[in-house]
């Protein structure tokens, strides 16, 4: 009787033992995700602001917000995405674009700073691919929203 008492009590002991180390390691492994992904959105967040300038800087060539509202929705994009502010916008461009008229110029203006806000927008999305300075030859991504939001998910 006693063989079988020691063979449950050593039984006992393991399975709490695989428990506990079960526990803590899930444990440890939330916790690491918490500590790369707070990492992971304050780069994000420090992008923000490139975003919200380029944004500023087609907005003020829009002229005002009911403006720039009808020119994304006929885009098919949802303005409440685009952020909006009332900070003045930073220079433009080093020098204007060539045109004939005032409106070939204008037209010009809108198209060149839509096209900087949809690319800086597009890699706070999905991030950009660059070469690792240590790992010649190899590229990584850095982190955008989306990814960001599905790594969310995952923890």
């Amino acid at each position: 009787m006693a063989d079988f008492n020691d063979y449950a009590d050593q039984l006992q002991n393991e399975v709490v033992a695989e428990i506990a180390e079960s526990y803590f390691g899930d444990r440890k492994n939330i916790d690491d995700m918490m500590t790369d992904f707070k990492t992971m959105a304050d780069g994000l967040n420090a992008f923000v602001p490139r975003l919200t300038r380029a944004a500023t800087r087609l907005h003020h060539l829009l002229l005002d917000r009911a403006s720039a509202a009808d020119f994304y929705i006929a885009l098919e994009v949802d303005p409440q995405c685009v952020p909006f502010t009332d900070e003045p916008p930073a220079p433009f461009f080093s020098r204007l674009p060539f045109a004939f008229t005032g409106a070939g110029r204008y037209e010009k203006c809108v198209r060149r700073s839509y096209g900087l806000f949809q690319k800086i927008a597009s890699e706070y999305l999905y991030g950009r691919s660059y070469e690792h300075d240590e790992d010649k030859g190899r590229k990584r991504q850095t982190t955008g929203y989306i990814g960001l939001r599905e790594f969310a998910r995952v923890i």
